[in-house]
C-alpha cells in the first residue's frame, strides 16, 4: 500500500510554525544583558570620590586655620603687651641720675683737650620715647655704670657686664651710656614672659567661664495625661415627716439598692509648674481638665410626670417635670450617661522616696479647687421610679483630693513618669437640697513628662 507522504517541504513548514510563535525581548531586557555582559566603567565615580575627599580635606584645613587666627587674635587681645622697649640688637640711651651727670660734668672739665667732642644718636626700640636726647659719657666711670632698663610695667635688671672703654660724648651736659641690649638673653626673657602670660590668660578665661557656669534652674514644667475610669457612691440624706416612697418602703436608708450603675472610662489632661524645694521636696500648682462619666440602665416609657423631694429647713419643696425613662419595667431598655466636664486648680506636694539622678520612685498628692464646666446628668426621682433631668441642682464648685505614686526616668533635661492615680470628690455633685449625696471616684494611668525652664 503506497503512502502518499511528501517530506519535501516539512522543514519549511516546521520553520513557519515556530515563526508564528517568536518572542522577541524588549530594549530594556538586551540593555540589561548588554550591561551584564561587559559591566559599566566606574572610573568616573572614583574621579568624584577623589574630588570630594580633596575638596573637604581643603575645607576643613581653612576651617582649622581660621580657627586658629581666631584664638590667636582673642589670646594677643587679652594679653598686655609683655615688654614694651627696644628690639633686640638695637642700641638705646639711657638718662643716668643727676648727680652722676654732676660727676660726669666736672670730670669732662678737668680732662680738657684730652676729650674728644663728638655727638651719637642711638636708634631706638618701639617703646623708646621719641624725645631722647645725646648724652655724655666718661670713659673712665664706663665700667662702673650698671645697665638698667626702664619698661612700662616693670624695671628690667641685667647682669652687670663690665662694658668697653668707649668715647666720651658731650651734649648739653647730660650724660649717658650707649649700650647694646644682648639679644639671646632678651629673646629668651620674652619667651618666658610669653609663656607666662600666655598660662596666665588662659588660667583667667577658665575660672571666669567657671564663675560663669548657669545654675540649674528650679522650676520645671509638666504636661500629663491620664485615662481614667469614674465610679460614683451614693447616700440618701431622711429628714423628719418625709414620705416614704412605697416601692422604697423598707430601704429609704440605701438608695444603691434600686438603681443599677455601672463604671465607665473618662480622661485627664493638664500641665503644672513646679518648684524644687531640695533634692526630695517639690511643690507644684497648675490647671487640669477632667472628663468622667459613668452609666445608668433604665427603661424606656411613655411620657408621665415625676417629682424631686427638696431637703429645706422651712418646707419640703419639690421639682417636677416629664420624662419618658424609668428605673424598672419599661417598652425596652435604654442606657443613660451622668457625664460631667470640669476644670480644676491642682495645688500640691512631690516627694522622691528612692533613686538617684535617672531612675526615681515618688509620691504626689493636693487638693483640687474644681469648677463644673458642664454636665448631662440624671436625678433619680423621690419615688425611685423615674430619672429626670434638673440642671438647676447641679453643684458649681467643688473640691477634689489626689494621691498618685510614680516611676520616672530621666534623660538630659527631660523627665518621663508612669504611675497610678486616685481622685476623689469631697462634696456631692449636687446641691444639699438634693436629697441623695453624689460623689465620684476616679482610678486612671498618669503618664507626664517634665522639662527643666
Amino acid at each position: 500500500m503506497d503512502l502518499n507522504i511528501y517530506d519535501n517541504d516539512f522543514e519549511e513548514f516546521l520553520k513557519q510554525k515556530s515563526d508564528q510563535y517568536k518572542m522577541y525581548p524588549s530594549d530594556r531586557v538586551w540593555n540589561n544583558v548588554y550591561s551584564s555582559l561587559h559591566g559599566r566603567k566606574k572610573w568616573w565615580a572614583l574621579g568624584f570620590t577623589l574630588f570630594l575627599m580633596g575638596a573637604g580635606l581643603l575645607v576643613g584645613k581653612e576651617l582649622l586655620v581660621s580657627n586658629y587666627n581666631r584664638i590667636a587674635k582673642d589670646l594677643n587681645q587679652n594679653t598686655e603687651p609683655l615688654l614694651t622697649g627696644p628690639a633686640p640688637g638695637k642700641l638705646v640711651s639711657i638718662e643716668t641720675a643727676p648727680s652722676r651727670r654732676t660727676n660726669n660734668a666736672n670730670h669732662s672739665s678737668n680732662t680738657g683737650s684730652n676729650n674728644t667732642n663728638t655727638s651719637a644718636q642711638a636708634p631706638l626700640g618701639n617703646s623708646t620715647s621719641s624725645n631722647t636726647l645725646p648724652a655724655s659719657i666718661s670713659a673712665a666711670n664706663a665700667d662702673e655704670t650698671r645697665q638698667v632698663i626702664a619698661t612700662a610695667e616693670t624695671d628690667l635688671v641685667i647682669e652687670n657686664d663690665p662694658l668697653p672703654s668707649m668715647p666720651a660724648i658731650h651734649s648739653n651736659n647730660v650724660a649717658a651710656r650707649v649700650f647694646a641690649i644682648p639679644q639671646t638673653d632678651l629673646a629668651l626673657h620674652e619667651k618666658n614672659n610669653s609663656t607666662s602670660k600666655s598660662t596666665a590668660a588662659i588660667n583667667q578665661v577658665e575660672n571666669a567661664s567657671r564663675h560663669q557656669t548657669v545654675q540649674p534652674s528650679r522650676f520645671f514644667l509638666q504636661y500629663y495625661a491620664s485615662p481614667t475610669v469614674s465610679y460614683r457612691r451614693l447616700s440618701n440624706v431622711n429628714t423628719p415627716g418625709q414620705n416614704n416612697v412605697p416601692v422604697a418602703s423598707g430601704f429609704a436608708d440605701n438608695v444603691n439598692r434600686y438603681v443599677n450603675h455601672k463604671p465607665a472610662p473618662g480622661f485627664e489632661l493638664g500641665s503644672n509648674i513646679q518648684y524644687k524645694l531640695s533634692n526630695s521636696l517639690t511643690i507644684f500648682a497648675g490647671v487640669q481638665l477632667n472628663y468622667s462619666r459613668y452609666y445608668i440602665d433604665a427603661f424606656k416609657y411613655s411620657k408621665e410626670k415625676a417629682s424631686i423631694a427638696l431637703n429645706t429647713a422651712t418646707s419640703h419643696d419639690t421639682v417636677s417635670g416629664y420624662t419618658n425613662i424609668r428605673n424598672f419595667s419599661g417598652y425596652e431598655p435604654e442606657q443613660l450617661q451622668n457625664k460631667y466636664l470640669q476644670l480644676s486648680i491642682p495645688v500640691g506636694i512631690e516627694i522622691k522616696l528612692l533613686g538617684q539622678k535617672k531612675l526615681q520612685f515618688s509620691v504626689a498628692g493636693g487638693i483640687q479647687p474644681t469648677f463644673l464646666l458642664s454636665s448631662t446628668s440624671y436625678l433619680i426621682s423621690s419615688d425611685y421610679k423615674n430619672y429626670i433631668q434638673s440642671p438647676d441642682l447641679a453643684r458649681g464648685f467643688n473640691v477634689h483630693t489626689n494621691f498618685e505614686a510614680f516611676i520616672s526616668y530621666k534623660t538630659g533635661n527631660v523627665k518621663w513618669q508612669i504611675g497610678p492615680q486616685f481622685r476623689s470628690q469631697l462634696l456631692s455633685s449636687y446641691s444639699n437640697q438634693y436629697r441623695v449625696r453624689e460623689y465620684l471616684t476616679e482610678y486612671g494611668i498618669k503618664f507626664g513628662i517634665t522639662k527643666s525652664f
